[in-house]
């Protein structure tokens, strides 16, 4: 069902369960998939979206099933349940709402890069990964603006890039995250990876804001990955 202007199947881990072609994300459908699934849920009209409930409330199954709405900025569970049902009726958000549900998503997306791993995570477990990576992207598109912050965690933030490139909002850092998100994140190799990069970039940040050469020298590096990878992972 390709089109002869659509990216040709590339050699993945995965795949679409809508075309069957191959993938490296983790959800369930490739991103060419999710973009017609996105056109349409989201029309961009008169803001009746005509689907839907169903991924949103499916994706807060999952996710209290995994994540402490507490730790996120809400005081009360009445609160949250106020802002859940929002979300489920795709209602809009006020930016202090947006925030605090971008928090629960964000926690639980870090929960389950950090522990699908880990000895002990069942197949029933990274079946819900795999459904929540979908949701996930769903939600974003939804309701995810420049204006959130990332929650405080371990596992979050693009360090280095962010700190050479000024923004972690910048073109490339956004490369370079959905680099991490669709093909680091897909093995177990670039999982470890990642976890030794959040560990210790910190300490390599301070070193970068205090030495315009090294910052420079990590530039070079960076922009010739990001143009490597900019073909299949630009945003």
């Amino acid at each position: 069902m390709n089109n002869s202007d659509e990216e040709p199947p590339f050699e993945g881990n995965n795949s679409c369960k809508r075309c069957g072609n191959a993938m490296f994300n983790t959800g369930s459908y490739c991103d060419s998939c999710n973009r017609d699934i996105l056109r349409q849920m989201y029309p961009i009209s008169s803001g009746t979206a005509q689907t839907s409930q169903s991924y949103f409330s499916d994706m807060f199954r999952i996710i209290e099933q995994y994540t402490d709405w507490t730790k996120s900025g809400f005081v009360t569970r009445d609160e949250y349940e106020r802002v859940k049902i929002k979300v489920n009726n795709l209602l809009d958000l006020s930016l202090d709402e947006r925030q605090r549900i971008y928090n629960v998503v964000q926690l639980t997306r870090y929960y389950f890069n950090y522990f699908i791993d880990k000895p002990g995570f069942s197949e029933h477990q990274r079946q819900d990964a795999s459904e929540f990576d979908i949701y996930y992207r769903l939600f974003n598109a939804k309701y995810y603006s420049r204006d959130l912050s990332n929650p405080q965690h371990g596992y979050g933030a693009c360090y280095i890039a962010s700190a050479v490139y000024g923004s972690y909002d910048a073109p490339q850092v956004l490369t370079l995250r959905r680099f991490r998100d669709d093909y680091l994140y897909m093995s177990s190799w670039g999982r470890q990876f990642i976890r030794t990069y959040y560990r210790y970039s910190p300490y390599m940040v301070a070193k970068l804001c205090n030495d315009s050469i090294v910052t420079h020298g990590v530039k070079i590096v960076l922009d010739q990955l990001v143009r490597a990878i900019g073909f299949r992972f630009r945003y």
